[in-house]
């Protein structure tokens, strides 16, 4: 009571580094970690440092389906094949009783309890003790605050998904249910904030108080609140410009395909070992190339050969090389040797554009994938959570710190808090998204941008600079009239159309602008040129050299007026 009458439910944490609390790693498959220990002096402090407060109930976080009884291991379901899937993460809390040995009900077995009350807890457990061997049996019912980490979203497609644009705080989407002490989710129970009834704006529960329904808690209520949403990728090929249709933008490779057909598939989560070549290998060998840690790494996963040959990334950087191969197993890969057929077999050395070269043993070996991120689609990196937790403490909070966190995290592009759709009709969702800039000359209507893309401007033969920033790029030619009569400094005419039948680069480069000095009716130092173009380009603040001379609409003169213009998309 104490607690709840000084702070909402929520999480003890600092704001400003609260992401550091989940560990992301490319070897994780369809997992991530919650609460990593602290350091000190490089030893990492062994002791749970993930608080919640839940009701006004301390709930210490650690443990969860973790050896090392600290960390949370958080798994998730494979990917979905299509579309895109936003998995939704939370902690769940409840009363319900304990009896002593023989009893197994809401304990991991007759002699032990659920230590911090953690029912997924993978350490070592609490001995069951609540009986006095003096009395020799329960003379005291004995209650235990227990908990688990839940994950809402499975299926192919969208399938069961979290939809945080409607739902913010996730719990809020009727697809999520109470379930306590049963096994699954009870029907007929979704949470509700309690803002009203318990003037607790950051706690849910849910339940109808009858101690004796399926939840098996004592009180007939569960109570959670939000940890993150995690925004998964499909495992389709990505593609970023389709030629029809739509491109699939969210798609990658997924390594471990056979964690789907598990009778439970979050057991497919794992940390995968990594492969390296077994042996030193030649420019030019083929057949089976040895490779240690297969087995663990999977790369030998059947299902990965469904479709005909998978490709592996063997080094880096200058080293690097994209090699085929069509089989593996007994600690080996198989690459094809070329063959002149029927039917032809391209060599699996050197592809995709890269050349054939001798590795030494111990190289790294990856699976390919054709994202440009090169994350899969089992992975979990950092930029696919939005935490949605609620940062909470006993005192005030230093506001002029959180304020200068949040705008260097904003100016460094850092800030993480909230996430957004692609831009464009993309398929991408998450605090990073994917955008494919499409580099296109030409009015809109005559060369269609492709879908999903963002048009951006076009090669035309003069334009030299490529960026966001504005940039000086010199030896510009425009065509500009001298003597341009004035309507408020603003150049009351133009040259005509016909300029751009005659004129080699076409009507963009006709300017207008400001003229400084009106009363000599034609463009001096200091005035401003505006050049749009229909590719978007833009003169401006050019300083200017009067002409001394203009080319007419018939005339096939150039007349360079000003040069070293600065140009802006």
């Amino acid at each position: 009571n104490l607690v709840k009458s000084q702070v909402h439910s929520g999480f003890l944490l600092d704001p400003t580094r609260a992401r550091e609390d989940y560990g992301t790693d490319l070897l994780y498959t369809n997992q991530f970690t919650l609460g990593n220990p602290s350091s000190v002096n490089g030893d990492e402090e062994n002791s749970p440092i993930l608080l919640a407060l839940v009701n006004g109930w301390v709930v210490p976080v650690a443990g969860t389906l973790s050896a090392d009884g600290v960390r949370n291991r958080v798994t998730l379901y494979p990917p979905p094949s299509t579309d895109a899937r936003t998995d939704f993460v939370f902690l769940e809390v409840w009363r319900t009783l304990v009896a002593p040995n023989p009893s197994v009900a809401n304990k991991p077995s007759a002699s032990e309890l659920w230590k911090y009350g953690n029912v997924e807890f993978g350490g070592t457990n609490l001995t069951d003790d609540l009986e006095d061997p003096a009395i020799g049996f329960e003379t005291t019912e004995r209650v235990q605050l227990q908990y688990r980490l839940r994950v809402l979203g499975s299926g192919s497609g969208f399938g069961t998904s979290v939809d945080l644009a409607t739902y913010p705080d996730g719990l809020g989407d009727p697809q999520v249910l109470g379930q306590g002490t049963s096994a699954t989710p009870v029907g007929a129970f979704a949470f509700t904030n309690m803002r009203d009834e318990l003037g607790d704006p950051s706690l849910w529960r849910a339940g109808d108080g009858d101690s004796t329904n399926a939840l098996g808690t004592i009180d007939g209520f569960v109570y959670a609140i939000p940890v993150c949403g995690v925004f998964r990728r499909n495992s389709t090929a990505f593609t970023a410009v389709a030629s029809s249709g739509t491109p699939n933008q969210n798609g990658a490779t997924n390594r471990t395909p056979s964690s789907a057909f598990l009778p439970d598939p979050r057991n497919g989560a794992r940390v995968l070992a990594q492969a390296s070549l077994g042996t030193d290998i030649t420019a030019t060998q083929t057949g089976p190339i040895g490779i240690t840690n297969l087995a663990g790494s999977g790369l030998a996963d059947p299902l990965l050969f469904t479709g005909g040959a998978r490709f592996l990334v063997v080094g880096e950087g200058v080293d690097r090389e994209i090699i085929a191969y069509t089989g593996a197993g007994g600690g080996s890969i198989t690459v094809p040797t070329a063959s002149a057929g029927p039917p032809v077999v391209l060599s699996g050395r050197g592809r995709g554009g890269t050349m054939a070269r001798p590795h030494l043993s111990g190289t790294p070996v990856v699976l390919y994938d054709t994202r440009p991120d090169a994350l899969y689609a089992d992975s979990v990196a950092l930029e696919d959570l939005v935490d949605l937790r609620r940062s909470v403490n006993f005192g005030d909070w230093d506001y002029t710190r959180l304020l200068q966190h949040a705008v260097a995290s904003l100016a460094q592009g850092k800030l993480k808090s909230t996430f957004k759709k692609a831009g464009t009709g993309g398929d991408t969702f998450g605090v990073v998204t994917t955008e494919v800039a499409y580099l296109q000359a030409g009015p809109t209507g005559t060369y269609p941008t492709p879908n999903h893309a963002e048009r951006l401007d076009g090669p035309d033969g003069i334009r030299t600079v490529w960026s966001d920033a504005a940039a000086l790029q010199s030896d510009v030619t425009i065509m500009i009239d001298p003597n341009a009569p004035t309507a408020g400094g603003f150049p009351a005419t133009t040259f005509d159309s016909s300029v751009a039948a005659s004129w080699s680069v076409g009507a963009d480069f006709q300017p207008n602008g400001f003229l400084n000095n009106p009363s000599t009716n034609g463009w001096t130092n200091g005035s401003v040129i505006s050049c749009c173009s229909k590719a978007r380009r833009r003169l401006t603040s050019a300083k200017c050299t009067r002409a001394t001379s203009a080319r007419s609409p018939s005339s096939k003169t150039r007349t360079p007026a000003t040069r070293s213009a600065t140009r802006r998309r």
